[in-house]
Formats: structure tokens, C-alpha cells, sequence
């Protein structure tokens, strides 16, 4: 994993700490900023001969008794309990290590940051893991920080390291170095990739951490995190000290992020309390019936640093999203996005975000008095102030004949080959996402419809033949379709507003989700991507490349416009169509138009196209596969799942009932052969009576099963059958045969250890 030698340079040994503002820190145990350190090499040109002389900083400020990040961190701390030295101690686990995150810039163009990396001798994403451009993680050996501040260690050997997260919101967060070095390369070496750096307003937040080899899962306690570092394997001498496993990486990306957002709306919170304390004259200045005493340029700059500050926290998605995408495509068994909550949790980010919000709208009120006070005494319009201020916030006009705020429509596709997701001609549905035009994007807008029963709801509402398209070609690549639709229709499509209930005359409930995915697979039809594609000799192949051009050049001639191309790993992975929407997105026309936002990702030479490689049973665009082959018996205990029409749709409860809603049951599987069992669940036995399925104390002699392509086979065959769904607290009769029951099932088994 480190064959590759790190460079000796001035930005591998730790500097000199930085003269920078002073700290808004709430969870560092440390009594002052940083040590003293000696300095060496080319670091000493850069720095002033002042700065030359051994300094201690003095302790830092406490947040205010009141303080929304203390009273969360005191709340967390009464409902855990802080973890003592001596409780650590007790636990094998003796040093605690701090993580800080910088706020140093309005945003980095994180491919300038990658490059600025990468010429320092430094290896961006060292594991592999695939989320750039969503953070740019680095390692630091620990060892060439320590020789160049103190050679006497030049002789102590260790494999430890340091880790360097940067986000595109500004934000850089360090694990376990020295802040001399992480200061320097956050407010330093960085700053050519920053747009609108605030060096001088620079945010910093800490936390302490402490690694626990005994535990997979991580969590927070009080101030401190507990990162569970141990892996897959028995073996503890399987990894040398020091290395890290890819999921202990993807674990701190996921903190990272969630303090990364913190620290970025601390940002936000000072601009704003700074600019209350610039206006806080004048609700006095207007109860004693005075004139405003300001200038024009005054009331304009008073107006701009508004709109800025409300700009960057509804517009910029990193601080609203309540699940940033890139763990929407990690693996959901490492609970990354759990992580990331917890974070927000432990800082009350929500609710700070909330009355954030609520101040702003108190400051606006105080910028209409501005703006009246501008009229009155210039006689200007204000045209252009109410464009800007219907830019961040929009009101009065009717949203249900137009889509507001994301004026841009994405419909996203997916080629994912390995493992492969969908039919091996076609690419698959991703979503349909409502975007500003500046690349931004709301997400999670109406909580109270944020819906878990979409196949429900599109069975319920008759359209079983539009289910069963997304069963075939809108793929989850973890094998959750249902889960897939959730997040699409949570995320993206409850920020329509053309969707919204009350643009419907005659509204039926969840007349809106059937909609969004009728609408979404409507223009996916329109968009043959692998078509497309071969028609112009771009195929896929385990040897063969193409260039960026040669793809995005024939897609846009497909499209109308250009389209954004999206690779992992140098292999294709994702294309973008974007769209202007004449019109409600029912009845609209999707008008081709220029990509907004994030870009292309993909190398301009060298791009792969890898093909699909099926998977047993696979699908295909032609008849589905038959079950043809006898698999391993379901064994120990485990849950009975049911599908229906391509989605995952509940379980078998404990009587034999198939239900939606609610826990599944544990049933215990009994081998009887070498290919068949018996299963049980707490009421007892299980066996079809009349054709219905029935567990109980009342079975007398069990069913005989088998498994056919990884599912429940009864005398052969894989489809159960059902009069209908169940929806709620109802439940419905599983048959072994089909006679008058429509609806076809198929029951897979999950392991519960």
C-alpha cells in the first residue's frame, strides 16, 4: 500500500504555526493552539524572522455557555457518557488524537486541488476508493513530519500516517497531524484552488478521536469519536501498524464530511452576527423616530452581504443536503451515512441551520427598511435588488405552472458492469433531478412525503406495467431496487414543485409519485443510451478505448446539446441529459439544453466501456430467465423476502402471511436432504394448506422446500402468487398456484447471524 516513497519537501514537515484568527473551537481538551516546533528547510524563506521565535499561543475561548454546539455536545455527553482517561485505559486504549477541519474558502475547484497534490509528490485517493471529485483524500507518513521538526527521532521508525480530506465546499479536514502542517496546507499550499478564500475569517472546529481495534463500527461518545478500526480478518498481524483498511478511510471521509458542513456554517453564522452588529443601530434609530443616517453605497453593500450569505446556505447543497451523494453510492453495510448524521446530531446542525433561516429572515426585514430608506432619499429603482432577491427566494407567483427553484431538469443514466446491473443492451435509469441553473440543488424538500411503499404505490394506482419497466431497466447496483426509488423520488423528486399536491385539480394521494416515475422513464425511452452509443461504433469491449470527445460528440448530436459524461475509475459509468422544461413537468415539453453545474469527470483519452458480465439468473430486454438450477438449501435462521414485479416488497411474518409493513419474521430452516428442508417460525411449522401457505402449532407435518436460483422452490417451481398487496397493517394469503390470485411472488432468503 505505501511502495510508493513520499516526498521529502517543506510540505511533509510540520511548520511553523500560522498567525491566523483566532479558533471557534468546542471540543479540543488541549490548553492552547498549538506547540512550539522547530522549523527547517525552504519553510523558513516563507515565513518572517518575527515568526522565527519559539511562541505559545494563549488558551482558547471557550463557546458561550449558550452556545447551540455546547448545549449538543453537553446533552450528547449526559445520554453516553464521557469516555475518562481511565475508562480508555480500562479499554486497552491509551491516546487520544484530534481531528480539525478548516474552513478556508467559499469553494475549492477540487480538480486545481488534485493537480496542486499531486505536483507536491503527494497520491490523491491512495485507496482507491473512487469519490472524486466529491473529496480529495491524501496520506502523510507521520515519520517525515517527525525528522524534519526533531531529527534526534531520525532513527524511530513507524508506519503510522496522517490523513487529509478536502471538499469542494472549502474545507479541509485533517486526521492526527500536527497543526503547524495542516495550517500551511489549508491556508497555503491550497490557495490557488480556493474561490473566495477567507483566510483572514478562517473557521476551524476539532474533535478528538481514539481508535478501538476491537470494534468494526464507529460511533460518537460526547466529544470524542470511537473509530472501530478492526477488520474482516482474525489475523491482527494481517495489516502492519499504521495501514489503514479501505472501510477505517471511507468511515473518516464520512465524519469528515459531517464536520466539514459544521465548520462551514460556523462560517455563516459569524457573517451573519457580523452583520447584525453593523445594523443593530437601527431598529433604535427607527423607535426614536430618527432618519437613517447611511449612505447609498452603504444600504447596497448592507443588501449584497445578505443575499450572499442566504445564497450560500440554501444554494449551496453541501450544507443542506441531509445525505451528501457520495454516500448514496457507498456500500450501505459500512452505515457511512449513519456516520455523517451523527456528526449533525452531536452539532446541532439542523437546528442551527433552522434559526440560521429565522435570523435571516429578521435581517431581511431590516434590509426592506434599507431599501425603502435608498428609495426615499435617491429615487433609484431597485429592479435589479428585487431580481437578486428573487434569486434566493422566491414568492407570489404560481410554481405549479413552472418548475421553481431548479430551473434545469437532469435525466440520469447508469452502465454499471461489474457486478452487472440491468440488461446487458440497455443502461440504466438513475433518476430525474430538478437542478438550479448554477449546478446547485434542493433535495428532501416536504418531509411529510417522503414515501417507503413506492411499488405500492404504483400497483395501487394501476400502473403494474410501469413497475414492472423499472423492474427491468431503473436498477439499484446493491440489488435494492425499492430502495433506489425511495431515494430518487425523497431526494429529487419532492423538490418539483409542478408535483407539488396542491397543483392538482382533482388530486388523488400519490397521484404526484406516479408522475415523477412515469415522467422519468418516459424520457429514459427517448434517450437510447447504448443505441446511441453503437450506432457510432462505441461498444463495449474488454480491450478497446475512446476518447471523451468521440462519446460526448455523439451523444449531443443525439440529444441536442451537449451532455455531461461521468467515468469511475477511467471507465464509463454515467451520462447526463439535461433539460429547460416549457411548462409543469407532466405536460411540458423537455427542451435540450447546456449543462449546468459539474462536469464531465472522465480522462480525455483512455476511457473504458466495459462490458456487462451476467449474473445468474440475469435479465435481459427479451423474456426473463427460468429458474434452472438447484442451489444451496436456506440454512440456519434467517428472513423470508418477498418480490413482486422486480422490487423488494416485505417479508413472511410468523403465521405465514406476506406483510409490508413492520418486522420481518425469523424462521429457522431444517435440513432434510442434501437439497431440501423444512422451515419454522415461532408459531411452529409451515405448510401449505388448501393451496395457502401456513405456519403454526396446528401443521402436523411440514413442507418439504428447495432453492432454485436463490429462491424458495415448492415442487419445483420459484412463483408463489397473492390476490393482492398488502399495504399498512393489512396482510395477504400467499398461494402455492396460481388459480384467480394475479399477482406473482417470489420469496428469497436473509441470513440473520
Amino acid at each position: 500500500m505505501f511502495a510508493r516513497p513520499y516526498p521529502q519537501s517543506q510540505y511533509l514537515h510540520a511548520s511553523y504555526p500560522l498567525g491566523l484568527p483566532r479558533r471557534k473551537d468546542f471540543f479540543s481538551s488541549n490548553a492552547f493552539l498549538s506547540q512550539k516546533q522547530s522549523r527547517n528547510g525552504d519553510l523558513s524563506e516563507e515565513l518572517s524572522s518575527e515568526t522565527q521565535k519559539q511562541r505559545r499561543r494563549g488558551a482558547r475561548n471557550p463557546a458561550a455557555p449558550t452556545s447551540l454546539r455546547r448545549v449538543a455536545v453537553e446533552a450528547q455527553r449526559s445520554k453516553d457518557g464521557f469516555l475518562s482517561k481511565a475508562q480508555l485505559k480500562e479499554q486497552g486504549i491509551y491516546q487520544t488524537k484530534e481531528v480539525t477541519a478548516y474552513a478556508v474558502a467559499e469553494q475549492f475547484d477540487i480538480r486545481k486541488v488534485r493537480d496542486i497534490l499531486q505536483e507536491k509528490g503527494f497520491e490523491p485517493d491512495p485507496f482507491q476508493t473512487g469519490l472524486f471529485p466529491q473529496v480529495v483524500h491524501i496520506q502523510v507518513p507521520i515519520d517525515s513530519i517527525r525528522r524534519v521538526s526533531n531529527p534526534a527521532t531520525a532513527d524511530l521508525s513507524s508506519d503510522e500516517v496522517g490523513d487529509v480530506f478536502v471538499f469542494p465546499s472549502g474545507t479541509v479536514v485533517a486526521w492526527s497531524l500536527p497543526e503547524g502542517f495542516t495550517s500551511f496546507l489549508a491556508t497555503r499550499t491550497l490557495l490557488p484552488a480556493a474561490e473566495g478564500a477567507h483566510i483572514e475569517h478562517l473557521e476551524t472546529e476539532d474533535l478528538e478521536y481514539i481508535e478501538d481495534p476491537q470494534r468494526e463500527n464507529s460511533s460518537i461518545k460526547g466529544d470524542t469519536i470511537i473509530l472501530g478500526t478492526k477488520t474482516g480478518s482474525d489475523d491482527p498481524e494481517s495489516k502492519p501498524v499504521g495501514q489503514q483498511s479501505v472501510d477505517t478511510v471511507l468511515t473518516k471521509v464520512a465524519f469528515s464530511s459531517g464536520l466539514a458542513r459544521s465548520t462551514k456554517l460556523a462560517v455563516l453564522e459569524t457573517l451573519l452576527a457580523n452583520y447584525f452588529e453593523s445594523t443593530r443601530t437601527i431598529p433604535t434609530l427607527l423607535s426614536q423616530g430618527s432618519r437613517l443616517p447611511f449612505t447609498r453605497d452603504f444600504i447596497l453593500r448592507k443588501t449584497g452581504q445578505l443575499l450572499s450569505v442566504r445564497a450560500q446556505l440554501n444554494l449551496y447543497s453541501e450544507l443542506t443536503d441531509s445525505l451528501p451523494d457520495l454516500f448514496w453510492d457507498s456500500r450501505h453495510e459500512l452505515g457511512l451515512e449513519g456516520y455523517y448524521e451523527q456528526v449533525g446530531r452531536a452539532l446541532d446542525v439542523g437546528i442551527r441551520i433552522k434559526l440560521l433561516n429565522e435570523k435571516m429572515d429578521y435581517a431581511q426585514e431590516i434590509a426592506s427598511v434599507l431599501r425603502e430608506r435608498l428609495s426615499e432619499t435617491h429615487g433609484l429603482r431597485l429592479e435589479w435588488i428585487i431580481i437578486l432577491l428573487i434569486a434566493v427566494e422566491y414568492r407570489g407567483q404560481n410554481t405549479c405552472c413552472f418548475n421553481y427553484p431548479g430551473g434545469q431538469m437532469l435525466q440520469t443514466q447508469f452502465w454499471d458492469a461489474d457486478p452487472a446491473v440491468g440488461p446487458v443492451d440497455s443502461w440504466t435509469i438513475h433518476g430525474l433531478w430538478p437542478d438550479f441553473c448554477d449546478g446547485g440543488f434542493d433535495q428532501y424538500c416536504d418531509s411529510k412525503r417522503r414515501y417507503s411503499n413506492i411499488s405500492l404505490i404504483l400497483v395501487d394506482s394501476g400502473r403494474a406495467d410501469l413497475l414492472e419497466y423499472m423492474g427491468d431497466f431503473w436498477k439499484d447496483f446493491r440489488g435494492d431496487d425499492e430502495d433506489l426509488w425511495e431515494h430518487e423520488w425523497n431526494k429529487h423528486g419532492t423538490c418539483i414543485s409542478t408535483l407539488e399536491t396542491s397543483c392538482y385539480a382533482d388530486y388523488y394521494p400519490q397521484q404526484e409519485v406516479v408522475d415523477y416515475f412515469n415522467k422519468t422513464v418516459e424520457i429514459f425511452q427517448k434517450l437510447p443510451t447504448y443505441q446511441t452509443l453503437a450506432s457510432a461504433g462505441i461498444i463495449p469491449s474488454h480491450t478497446e478505448t475512446y476518447t471523451l470527445d468521440e462519446i460526448q460528440d455523439t451523444l449531443a448530436k443525439a440529444h441536442g446539446a451537449p451532455v455531461t459524461v461521468r467515468c469511475r475509475n477511467r471507465a464509463l459509468n454515467e451520462v447526463w441529459y439535461h433539460f429547460n422544461i416549457a411548462g409543469p413537468l407532466q405536460t411540458g415539453d423537455f427542451v435540450a439544453s447546456e449543462p449546468d453545474g459539474l462536469k464531465s469527470n472522465c480522462p480525455a483519452t483512455g476511457i473504458h466501456y466495459i462490458p456487462k458480465t451476467p449474473r445468474e439468473p440475469s435479465r435481459t430486454t427479451g423474456n426473463p430467465s427460468q429458474p434452472t438450477s438447484t442451489g444451496i438449501p436456506f440454512q440456519g435462521r434467517g428472513n423470508l423476502i418477498v418480490s413482486t414485479m422486480g422490487g423488494k416488497r416485505g417479508c413472511i411474518i410468523s403465521r405465514g402471511k406476506w406483510f409490508a409493513s413492520g418486522t420481518c419474521a425469523t424462521f429457522k430452516a431444517k435440513k432434510v436432504t442434501d437439497d431440501t428442508f423444512t422451515l419454522q417460525s415461532s408459531k411452529g411449522i409451515c405448510a401449505f394448506e388448501g393451496g395457502a401457505l401456513s405456519c403454526g402449532a396446528h401443521i402436523t407435518a411440514p413442507e418439504e422446500f428447495s432453492v432454485q436460483d436463490g429462491m424458495l422452490s415448492y415442487r419445483g417451481n420459484t412463483t408463489f402468487f397473492a390476490d393482492k398487496a398488502p399495504k399498512g397493517r393489512t396482510q395477504s394469503t400467499v398461494y402455492c398456484s396460481q388459480g384467480e390470485h394475479p399477482i406473482d411472488l417470489a420469496i428469497t432468503w436473509k441470513d440473520r447471524r
